[in-house]
């Protein structure tokens, strides 16, 4: 369900006053976010979000595995050669619809690289 009085005022803040104490903190709510998205009893879940919001999404739960970096990183560049921009640091486009599937640990306090992961990546409608 959502909560629209959560985003009645201005949460954001503007890029002069971005630094590294308010990137953690933001990385704190992207974390409290994924964790209270993966604990919801649907086996999908769809969000509506700002691509900088996916991408920073998508660096936190980045996969250990290298075999599953490059399978994800390639389906992230949907089509596009591996001389393109790294889909790490690249932004989504605009209206793409992205799947993400996860491995993680449903009684994890919280959801950090140890207990939640991404497994695979696919855009719908191509991309």
């Amino acid at each position: 369900a959502m909560e629209i009085s959560q985003v009645m005022n201005k949460w954001w803040r503007d890029l002069a006053d971005w630094n590294k104490e308010f990137s953690l903190k933001e990385d704190i709510r992207v974390r409290d976010l994924v964790r209270s998205l993966l604990r919801e009893e649907e086996d999908t879940v769809g969000i509506v979000a700002h691509s900088l919001l996916f991408r920073r999404i998508i660096q936190l739960y980045w996969p250990r595995d290298p075999e599953v970096q490059k399978l994800i990183r390639a389906k992230l560049r949907n089509g596009a050669p591996d001389t393109a921009k790294d889909p790490l640091e690249d932004k989504i486009m605009n209206c793409g619809v992205l799947i993400l599937t996860w491995r993680f640990d449903p009684e994890a306090e919280t959801m950090s690289k140890s207990t939640a992961e991404l497994v695979d990546a696919d855009f719908l409608f191509d991309g």
